[in-house]
């Protein structure tokens, strides 16, 4: 048979699945914490949209997409939890920014330029943007910088992790996010 008989089923496959995680997670997360908020409902929403739209011009990759959703949901969830305590994420401040720097060197060692940005790398079939995970380890050390804004030694550290990314992202050619986030950091600091 060919690929596309098999592709069908696949995709339909694909789609109950999504469904099905959705309903568990709402049930869940209902069950346990009281219920979901609309940035979860608009997630699941959109997320579904993009899969049905998936499956319709590629349905062999709806199953590839599907798995990439359950990390992020699972990322998601992980994320929430670390951010429930504000001592733990500045417990592990300086450890978020080292990360996020060795995120960066990577990025700019191993990165290929893609639509103008080097931003990509690429891991057997799955291509990554570091940078975008860096966005969340900024997040992270702006809100503790904030938090905790009565010590300059946590604005030293946030002033110095925000000029090595921003370096980083001009080097890179990602200038609309360093503008983005150069904007948003003087918004929170003036």
């Amino acid at each position: 048979l060919s690929k596309t008989v098999w592709e069908a089923p696949i995709a339909l496959v694909g789609l109950l699945a999504f469904m099905g995680f959705e309903m568990l997670y709402f049930y869940l997360i209902r069950r346990f914490l009281g219920g979901g908020g609309i940035l979860e409902i608009s997630a699941f929403f959109l997320s579904g949209v993009g899969l049905f739209a998936l499956a319709s011009t590629s349905p062999s990759a709806v199953l590839w997409q599907l798995f990439a959703f359950f990390l992020g949901v699972c990322f998601f969830i992980v994320f929430t939890l670390f951010l429930s305590d504000i001592n733990r994420v500045v417990k592990y401040k300086k450890l978020i920014i080292a990360g996020a720097v060795i995120l960066l060197v990577l990025n700019l060692t191993l990165g290929k330029v893609i639509g103008g940005s080097q931003n990509w790398i690429r891991i057997g079939p799955l291509s990554i943007q570091p940078s975008e995970f860096v966005k969340i380890a900024f997040i992270l050390v702006g809100t503790t910088t904030l938090e905790k804004m009565q010590s300059g030694d946590h604005l030293t550290w946030f002033i110095v992790f925000f000029g090595i990314w921003m370096g980083s992202l001009a080097l890179m050619g990602d200038l609309g996010t360093a503008c983005v986030f150069f904007f948003s950091f003087l918004e929170s600091h003036v």
